[in-house]
Protein backbone atom coordinates (compact mmCIF):
# COMPACT_ATOMS: atom_id res chain seq x y z
CA UNK A 1 0.00 0.00 0.00
CA UNK A 2 3.02 2.09 0.72
CA UNK A 3 4.18 1.74 -2.58
CA UNK A 4 0.86 2.85 -4.22
CA UNK A 5 0.36 5.70 -2.17
CA UNK A 6 3.74 6.58 -3.01
CA UNK A 7 2.98 6.28 -6.85
CA UNK A 8 -0.69 8.68 -5.94
CA UNK A 9 1.86 11.48 -4.53
CA UNK A 10 4.24 11.73 -7.27
CA UNK A 11 1.61 11.00 -9.94
CA UNK A 12 -0.24 14.14 -7.85
CA UNK A 13 2.75 16.33 -8.13
CA UNK A 14 3.10 15.40 -11.41
CA UNK A 15 0.13 16.83 -12.09
CA UNK A 16 0.62 20.31 -10.00
CA UNK A 17 3.73 21.05 -11.66
CA UNK A 18 2.24 20.49 -15.00
CA UNK A 19 -0.50 22.63 -13.67
CA UNK A 20 2.13 25.62 -12.45
CA UNK A 21 3.43 25.25 -15.66
CA UNK A 22 0.41 25.47 -17.60
CA UNK A 23 -0.45 28.49 -15.54
CA UNK A 24 2.78 30.37 -16.02
CA UNK A 25 2.55 29.72 -19.91
CA UNK A 26 -1.27 31.58 -19.42
CA UNK A 27 0.10 34.27 -17.29
CA UNK A 28 2.96 34.93 -20.45
CA UNK A 29 0.94 34.97 -23.37
CA UNK A 30 -1.17 37.55 -21.80
CA UNK A 31 1.45 39.59 -20.72
CA UNK A 32 2.84 39.28 -24.49
CA UNK A 33 -0.78 40.25 -25.85
CA UNK A 34 -0.84 42.94 -23.12
CA UNK A 35 3.03 44.59 -24.48
CA UNK A 36 1.86 43.93 -27.88
CA UNK A 37 -1.12 45.87 -27.63
CA UNK A 38 0.75 48.43 -25.71
CA UNK A 39 3.58 48.90 -28.60
CA UNK A 40 0.74 48.74 -31.50
CA UNK A 41 -1.59 51.53 -29.65
CA UNK A 42 1.94 53.73 -29.10
CA UNK A 43 2.71 53.47 -32.94
CA UNK A 44 -0.60 54.03 -33.34
CA UNK A 45 -0.15 57.39 -31.29
CA UNK A 46 2.78 58.69 -32.73
CA UNK A 47 1.66 57.56 -36.45
CA UNK A 48 -1.60 59.96 -36.31
CA UNK A 49 0.38 62.48 -34.37
CA UNK A 50 2.71 62.99 -37.13
CA UNK A 51 -0.07 62.66 -39.52
CA UNK A 52 -2.33 65.36 -37.60
CA UNK A 53 1.12 67.06 -37.53
CA UNK A 54 1.84 66.86 -41.02
CA UNK A 55 -1.82 67.64 -42.15
CA UNK A 56 -1.68 71.20 -40.16
CA UNK A 57 1.36 71.80 -41.72
CA UNK A 58 0.26 71.46 -45.12
CA UNK A 59 -2.73 73.19 -44.14
CA UNK A 60 -1.10 76.51 -42.69
CA UNK A 61 1.15 76.50 -46.22
CA UNK A 62 -1.57 76.22 -48.30
CA UNK A 63 -3.53 79.51 -46.60
CA UNK A 64 -0.25 80.89 -46.34
CA UNK A 65 -0.20 80.25 -50.43
CA UNK A 66 -3.64 81.47 -50.53
CA UNK A 67 -3.31 84.69 -48.59
CA UNK A 68 -0.25 85.37 -50.69
CA UNK A 69 -2.22 85.15 -53.47
CA UNK A 70 -4.91 86.60 -52.70
CA UNK A 71 -2.98 89.91 -51.37
CA UNK A 72 -1.46 89.95 -54.76
CA UNK A 73 -4.59 89.40 -56.88
CA UNK A 74 -6.57 92.31 -54.67
CA UNK A 75 -3.59 94.39 -55.19
CA UNK A 76 -2.92 93.76 -58.98
CA UNK A 77 -6.96 94.19 -59.46
CA UNK A 78 -6.50 97.95 -57.64
CA UNK A 79 -3.83 98.99 -59.78
CA UNK A 80 -5.73 97.71 -62.35
CA UNK A 81 -8.80 99.93 -61.60
CA UNK A 82 -7.21 102.70 -60.67
CA UNK A 83 -4.92 102.34 -63.87
CA UNK A 84 -8.14 102.54 -66.18
CA UNK A 85 -9.67 105.94 -63.52
CA UNK A 86 -8.84 109.25 -64.93
CA UNK A 87 -8.97 112.74 -63.25
CA UNK A 88 -11.93 113.61 -65.37
CA UNK A 89 -14.27 111.06 -64.85
CA UNK A 90 -13.41 110.67 -61.29
CA UNK A 91 -15.26 112.02 -58.94
CA UNK A 92 -12.70 112.94 -56.36
CA UNK A 93 -9.84 113.53 -58.42
CA UNK A 94 -7.63 114.49 -55.56
CA UNK A 95 -8.03 110.80 -54.20
CA UNK A 96 -6.83 109.06 -57.53
CA UNK A 97 -2.78 109.93 -56.70
CA UNK A 98 -2.67 109.11 -53.43
CA UNK A 99 -4.82 105.56 -54.19
CA UNK A 100 -2.35 104.74 -56.43
CA UNK A 101 0.42 105.24 -54.28
CA UNK A 102 -0.98 103.65 -51.77
CA UNK A 103 -1.72 100.34 -53.86
CA UNK A 104 2.08 100.93 -55.00
CA UNK A 105 3.09 100.74 -51.04
CA UNK A 106 1.08 97.52 -50.21
CA UNK A 107 2.59 96.00 -53.30
CA UNK A 108 6.10 96.35 -51.54
CA UNK A 109 4.91 94.88 -48.38
CA UNK A 110 2.75 92.46 -49.45
CA UNK A 111 4.26 88.28 -49.40
CA UNK A 112 5.80 87.73 -53.16
CA UNK A 113 3.80 90.51 -54.50
CA UNK A 114 6.90 92.28 -56.50
CA UNK A 115 8.77 88.87 -57.40
CA UNK A 116 6.54 86.76 -58.15
CA UNK A 117 5.47 83.40 -56.87
CA UNK A 118 6.23 83.00 -53.14
CA UNK A 119 6.92 79.46 -52.99
CA UNK A 120 9.62 79.23 -55.95
CA UNK A 121 12.74 79.54 -54.99
CA UNK A 122 12.60 78.70 -51.23
CA UNK A 123 10.48 75.76 -50.90
CA UNK A 124 12.71 73.56 -48.55
CA UNK A 125 12.95 76.55 -46.04
CA UNK A 126 9.51 76.33 -43.76
CA UNK A 127 7.15 78.50 -43.81
CA UNK A 128 8.79 80.92 -41.22
CA UNK A 129 11.85 80.93 -43.02
CA UNK A 130 10.17 82.04 -46.04
CA UNK A 131 7.82 84.72 -44.37
CA UNK A 132 11.07 86.57 -43.02
CA UNK A 133 12.91 86.06 -46.18
CA UNK A 134 10.59 87.96 -47.82
CA UNK A 135 9.99 90.78 -45.60
CA UNK A 136 13.63 91.09 -45.20
CA UNK A 137 14.03 91.06 -48.90
CA UNK A 138 11.07 93.59 -49.03
CA UNK A 139 13.34 96.34 -48.71
CA UNK A 140 10.64 98.19 -46.15
CA UNK A 141 10.26 95.62 -43.11
CA UNK A 142 13.39 94.55 -41.53
CA UNK A 143 15.60 96.37 -43.77
CA UNK A 144 18.30 96.60 -41.38
CA UNK A 145 18.14 93.80 -39.34
CA UNK A 146 20.93 91.96 -39.26
CA UNK A 147 19.15 88.50 -38.80
CA UNK A 148 16.69 88.74 -41.53
CA UNK A 149 18.21 87.60 -44.85
CA UNK A 150 18.59 89.59 -47.93
CA UNK A 151 19.33 92.76 -45.73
Amino acid sequence: MFEVSGTAVAHAETLNTAAHIAEAASRNRFLFAVALSLAAIGYTVIHLRNAFTRHQEQQLRSFSSLYAHMTRSRIAALKLFLSYQDEESVKHPEMLRPAAKAAQQLEGHAPGAASGDFRSDKEGLSLQARLTHKLGCSGRIGAGNADTPGS
